[in-house]
């Protein structure tokens, strides 16, 4: 007898076995509890592989060498590209050798790193600072956009290095060095 269930009543669903109330047949019923079993040893399982990969797939950002392309030579693209680097070094704390991410500026983006505005771009010298001294990232300082500037190489912060011409030095890193972009 098959029982609707909106018919069937509280007390009388304890009386009734798998195959009266979801149709299951019987032998279904009684290897359920193993075949549950089965089921969630094998999901967690691969769950926990397709973490560990995902983890493996995190620590990829320190295996080879990275190259921040900068487009808009804004601030705030600068600040996005420092911010997702540090986001991935904290999420990783990657061990052993790691090359920096490598930000090669040259454009007017360049004045962020003179002395004479570190006031105005205070919290992103700092976390570009945070970032050189921990060597996740280096950056570099086009010396030819600086003579266009007016300015002396010797008025950036201290922790930017410089390179002769930036646009080279970013041809020199993805052909010669095999750089990908960030």
């Amino acid at each position: 007898m098959r029982l609707a269930p909106a018919a069937v009543e509280l007390p009388l669903l304890y009386s009734l076995n798998s195959q009266q109330v979801f149709g299951w047949s019987c032998e279904f019923g009684r290897y359920s509890m193993k075949n549950l079993f089965y089921f969630f040893l094998i999901f967690f399982g691969w769950s926990s592989l397709v973490n560990a990969q995902v983890e493996q797939r995190n620590d990829l950002l320190f295996e080879g060498n990275y190259l921040v392309r900068i487009g808009n030579n804004s601030p705030e693209e600068i600040e996005r590209a420092l911010v997702r680097i540090e986001q991935y070094f904290l999420a990783d704390q990657p061990e052993g050798d790691y090359d920096p991410v490598v930000i090669v500026l040259h454009g007017p983006e360049v004045g962020i790193f003179l002395r004479s505005q570190y006031q105005e771009h205070k919290h992103l010298v700092d976390l570009a600072a945070r970032l050189t001294a921990f060597e996740v990232v280096d950056i570099r300082v086009c010396e030819t956009s600086m003579g266009v500037l007016g300015r002396p190489v010797n008025e950036l912060v201290p922790f930017v290095n410089t390179v002769p011409f930036g646009p080279a030095e970013v041809n020199r890193l993805i052909s010669e060095e095999q750089y990908l972009y960030f």
